[in-house]
């Protein structure tokens, strides 16, 4: 039988909403991200059935789920290795060593509280950990004390949205990255084919005379009559 993180019998059960679980295997140094299995803290027969949240003897409540590698939720199960909570937190405890703290622990209160308080749509908008639960998805879950520009569970930065009101910036340069090595000078290769491409539009009519933009008018020239014949010119013909 699993041992419970604390065998307090003043540890009670809560109903609740369930929330996203951790992606990675919580236990220390383990990367294991598949096939995890959802693991309750306290067995259903501690807390009598199958409670997603607990409200331990210290009064604070706590998310009872989590997911655990194959390898070590076997661990677990053979009782060579246990969740041990102490100070308000969780621990791997193994037969052999001291306790270590989980790498990702289970939501606390005030992730109840946001699940669980009835909130008008207007609140719901502004709510900023409601808003971050929904916009990570359900692979990820909320932290107490996140930093609201990092994933609380992969710890990767989240992309900033574009505001839409922002005016879009005018660009007077456009650049382009090129090899240089022993085998090639890009640089030098472009301003070969762009040389010869306006010699090319002058023969035919078409000269772009000289200047700071004349490089663009010649690429732009040179890349439509491409796109242009481009058929004849990749065809078998």
């Amino acid at each position: 039988m699993t041992l419970s993180p604390s065998e307090d019998r003043r540890t009670e059960g809560i109903d609740g909403p369930s929330y996203p679980l951790n992606i990675i295997c919580p236990v220390p140094g383990c990367l294991q991200s598949g096939n995890l299995q959802r693991h309750h803290l306290w067995r259903k027969s501690d807390v009598i059935g199958d409670k997603w949240w607990i409200r331990t003897k210290d009064e604070k409540i706590h998310g009872n789920c989590v997911r655990i590698c194959p390898h070590h939720h076997r661990d677990l199960t053979d009782n060579i290795a246990h969740i041990a909570y102490l100070d308000g937190a969780f621990w791997w405890k193994d037969i052999l060593g001291e306790p270590i703290l989980l790498e990702w622990q289970p939501p606390t209160e005030g992730v109840y509280e946001a699940l669980t308080t009835p909130r008008s749509a207007s609140e719901q908008k502004d709510d900023p950990d409601l808003l971050l639960v929904e916009k990570l998805g359900a692979e990820h879950v909320l932290a107490p004390g996140h930093e609201p520009d990092i994933c609380p569970t992969c710890l990767r930065k989240l992309p900033k949205p574009k505001e839409k009101t922002e005016a879009q910036k005018v660009r007077k340069t456009w650049s382009v990255a090129v090899p240089l090595d022993r085998w090639e000078d890009g640089a030098d290769v472009i301003d070969t084919l762009l040389e010869e491409a306006h010699k090319e539009l002058n023969k035919n009519g078409l000269p772009y005379g000289e200047g700071k933009v004349v490089k663009y008018y010649i690429l732009t020239a040179a890349l439509g009559l491409f796109v242009t014949h481009a058929s004849s010119l990749m065809g078998d013909e």
